[in-house]
């Protein structure tokens, strides 16, 4: 979450909030989460040579949560549906079904309290 607030949730268009594309992230986790490693190469004649390269740190099923997130919050954002609910809004007949069968409906009730 806190890599997706800091590139960024959406971006802009003149249409409205689309997911970040993929050569913006992938730009942003080159210049932000990138490191150098020396790796030593050797020649034909058997002395070893240091190669730098650079690698990025985070691992690609990270980028793409990244994308994920930013496209769903994007659809959430541009749905302009008169009868959609707020995307935090908690169902009380929900919580009272898990309350019955789990521990965390049972908590989740402790914390919002039963419907009337």
């Amino acid at each position: 979450m806190r890599y997706w607030h800091e590139i960024g949730t959406v971006a802009s268009t003149g249409m409205g909030a689309t997911a970040l594309p993929w050569s913006e992230i992938v730009a942003w986790a080159e210049s932000h989460h990138s490191e150098y490693l020396v790796e030593w190469i050797k020649d034909p004649v058997g002395n070893y040579h240091p190669i730098t390269t650079k690698h990025c740190s985070l691992a690609d099923y990270e980028l793409d949560c990244i994308w994920q997130m930013s496209a769903e919050y994007a659809a959430e954002l541009s749905d302009n549906s008169p009868t959609k609910s707020c995307p935090k809004e908690i169902v009380i007949e929900e919580i009272d079904s898990l309350a019955e069968s789990t521990a965390l409906g049972e908590a989740l009730m402790q914390m919002f309290g039963k419907k009337e």
